[in-house]
């Protein structure tokens, strides 16, 4: 049961089930949203350590500055 509903399990083949086509989950966002985030940990630490401005400050778009 899950959230007051019973769900009917049934078996399935892994390998076959591993193989196969999944659509895309979010196809809209394929455009607007970046490949990777533009935040790098290590180096905020290393900003923040050094006492210089942060770089995402230098860039407004996200960018390498």
């Amino acid at each position: 049961e899950h959230e007051g509903q019973r769900i009917a399990l049934h078996p399935v083949d892994p390998v076959r089930n591993s193989r196969r086509e999944r659509p895309w989950r979010r196809p809209h966002l394929e455009e607007t949203v970046p490949s990777h985030p533009a935040f790098d940990p290590p180096r905020a630490l290393l900003d923040k350590a050094t006492g210089r401005p942060p770089a995402h400050a230098a860039d407004a778009d996200g960018g390498e500055a």
